[in-house]
């Protein structure tokens, strides 16, 4: 989790905004686990170039207390919801690739 994140992180160039709503929260002793919905809005590299891109998803995220605070331990059961990248609506459980054509699922098939 630690190298993707650090990767993630060197691949985003402007981040727009980020918003995480708390759906459910349990809380036992030093830990909580939260689903939380998140909705992201940045620059990000991709192929080689830098595009605009706009992600929610719906996952559960495992908080520990420390010394210092509440201290993100990991995330779990991502569930990506819409994605798009420049614009176009794309499939968040295929790789990227810009000259598919949009993703447009079924209602089924859209979380």
């Amino acid at each position: 989790m630690d190298n993707y994140t650090k990767q993630v992180i060197a691949e985003i160039g402007i981040v727009a905004s980020l918003t995480n709503i708390i759906l459910t929260l349990r809380v036992e002793g030093e830990t909580a686990v939260a689903t939380v919905a998140q909705h992201f809005v940045r620059t990000q590299m991709k192929l080689g170039k830098l595009r605009n891109i706009e992600t929610s998803a719906i996952q559960d995220e495992t908080w520990v207390r420390t010394p210092e605070g509440w201290r993100l331990q990991f995330v779990a059961n991502v569930h990506g919801r819409r994605w798009y990248v420049d614009g176009k609506r794309i499939d968040p459980h295929k790789p990227f690739d810009p000259d598919s054509p949009p993703y447009n699922p079924s209602i089924t098939a859209d979380e």
